[in-house]
């Protein structure tokens, strides 16, 4: 409660209501249209990968015909690709692109940030 109690009046009394807690039947009720997509992270906790990811992407690149790119400058380079695709594109693309597409953009600007260019060909 809160009161002043000065000037000889009554105490005028204040009472605030302590926060009360949401249960499930308090939240706003949201229905959507219907479910489009649920997606799982599985990486690291029921998929794991031997190898680090350069390994495997300058791995494939090699067997395509991609040669000498710079591992160190790679690990750097996927890193900001990965942030600007995610940045550009949420949700690995959502409504806008597949998720194949998504993650096929991401990898070209890697190699790309990286110092590597590739022919239309070997980009696919």
């Amino acid at each position: 409660w809160l009161g002043n109690g000065k000037h000889g009046h009554d105490n005028h009394r204040l009472y605030l209501d302590a926060p009360q807690k949401r249960t499930m039947g308090t939240w706003p009720k949201l229905r959507p249209k219907r479910i489009r997509m649920i997606t799982f992270d599985v990486t690291g906790t029921i998929v794991s990968f031997r190898g680090t990811l350069e390994e495997h992407y300058l791995g494939a690149a090699d067997k395509l015909g991609v040669h000498n790119v710079d591992s160190s400058k790679f690990t750097d380079a996927f890193s900001q690709a990965y942030r600007e695709t995610s940045k550009l594109h949420p949700c690995f693309g959502g409504d806008e692109m597949t998720a194949k597409e998504w993650w096929r953009q991401c990898v070209l600007k890697s190699f790309y940030y990286a110092g590597v260019t590739m022919d239309s060909h070997t980009a696919e």
